[in-house]
């Protein structure tokens, strides 16, 4: 017999580093999000979510630095980011490590993005297109802390 599910709790980073921090802060809210590129292609469609108090989750493979923040750019000026409680920015794989430049262009866009936001924002969270990564429970509640810098999953994912 199967016992009642429960929520996972923290979420550490799988290679023992920290998670860099963008912005302070602490907030929870419904986990919503996923690729990048994706989310940006249903703005304007009925396939959007709310994400009213939501935490925002995002990674990406393969996109050039200019083209993340484009999407970025899209998603605030739709009124996104006004909106969520809180991002995570999971890996930006084949965007982060071509080049040394790429990766720092990457970091810079990133930080432009959250660095003054006013709610938590971690970054390399070990989520995207990458080998050893965490699978997200969209739609469940988490809390988003930046000290020290972790992600909890605060319900089941399953019922």
């Amino acid at each position: 017999m199967l016992g009642e599910a429960q929520a996972f709790g923290e979420m550490r980073p799988l290679k023992g580093k920290k998670y860099p921090v963008l912005c302070a802060g602490e907030n929870s809210g419904c986990l919503l999000g996923g690729c990048l590129a994706l989310i940006n292609s249903s703005l304007g469609t009925d396939f959007l979510p709310d994400f009213s108090g939501s935490i925002l989750l995002i990674e990406d493979i393969d996109e050039a630095p200019m083209r993340i923040d484009r999407c970025l750019a899209q998603l605030r000026n739709a009124g996104i980011l006004t909106q969520v409680n809180g991002v995570i920015c999971g890996r930006f794989a084949d965007s982060e490590n071509e080049e040394e430049r790429a990766g720092r262009w990457l970091q810079q866009t990133l930080e432009d993005y959250f660095s003054e936001f006013g709610k938590p924002v971690l970054n390399k969270f070990d989520y995207g297109h990458i080998g050893r990564k965490y699978t997200m429970p969209i739609g469940v509640n988490v809390r988003v802390t930046s000290s020290p810098a972790k992600v909890e999953i605060l319900e089941a994912a399953v019922r």
